[in-house]
């Protein structure tokens, strides 16, 4: 059998155009789209790795966010405790200060009343010293109150302890004799008899009537003096009233608390 060459080469011709023509209209245009698609599909799936890239970045963003807003929180919460420890300290110690200023009113006010008191009692006191002296002087003797006072003066002229006797003697001041009574003519030259001879010879002496005396007299110069005075006395007797008082209020007050 014998091969035909040229039908050979026909074919072979025909199946070379078949094969171009295949990969130019059928092939290509496939491959075109296959490449298009999965070009397609990368973009599609790096845009979902962009969006999914852009959704954490905003959660973590938002995530920040709220732990920022927790701290702030946070502190917002400490630091509004801090002011209302702040004003409760301020209102404890507002309310310390105004107890102890009623407490040291009330005490002011008290220790006046006791002053008031005192005053009025010792006042009182006096009084009745000098009404119950001038009796039982009376009884006794016949002496009066006074007489007695003036007595009780002239011996503490005579017994002056040298050191004061030294001041006296060296004063160039006048001597002021500050009684609570009005003193006779004759009271008065014996107690000037009494400073001209004890203390200073030349000493000029005044006398001088004072109802701020509590029944005494005394002798003043110099910034010195000597005296008898009844207020000595009761001087000692408001310290130990006052004494009594304040324990009594002491009690009182703790009993109350």
């Amino acid at each position: 059998m014998e091969i035909d060459w040229l039908t050979v080469s026909a074919q072979i011709v025909n199946f070379l155009v078949l094969v171009w023509l295949l990969k130019r209209f059928l092939y290509k245009p496939i491959i075109d789209a296959m490449d298009r698609r999965q070009k397609g599909i990368a973009d599609n799936i790096n845009e979902a790795k962009d969006r999914d890239h852009k959704a954490q970045l905003t959660m973590q963003d938002y995530e920040n966010k709220i732990a920022a807003l927790e701290q702030d929180k946070t502190k917002l919460m400490q630091e509004a405790e801090a002011a209302a420890q702040e004003k409760r300290l301020a209102l404890e110690e507002a309310a310390r200060k105004d107890v102890q200023q009623q407490k040291e009113l009330w005490q002011k006010h008290l220790h006046q009343e006791q002053k008031n008191y005192l005053d009025d009692l010792s006042k009182t006191t006096v009084k009745a010293i000098q009404d119950t002296g001038r009796r039982v002087f009376s009884d006794l003797s016949d002496s009066s109150l006074e007489t007695q006072i003036i007595t009780v003066f002239l011996k503490r002229l005579h017994d002056l302890d040298d050191d004061l006797l030294k001041h006296l003697k060296a004063s160039t001041s006048d001597f002021h004799i500050v009684s609570a009574f009005e003193l006779e003519a004759p009271m008065k030259q014996k107690i000037t008899q009494a400073i001209h001879k004890n203390i200073n010879d030349s000493a000029n002496v005044n006398y001088i009537v004072s109802s701020d005396l509590l029944c005494g007299i005394s002798l003043d110069t110099g910034g010195y003096q000597v005296g008898w005075n009844i207020d000595e006395y009761l001087k000692e007797f408001d310290q130990r009233l006052l004494k009594s008082l304040n324990y009594n209020s002491d009690y009182e007050s703790k009993t109350n608390d």
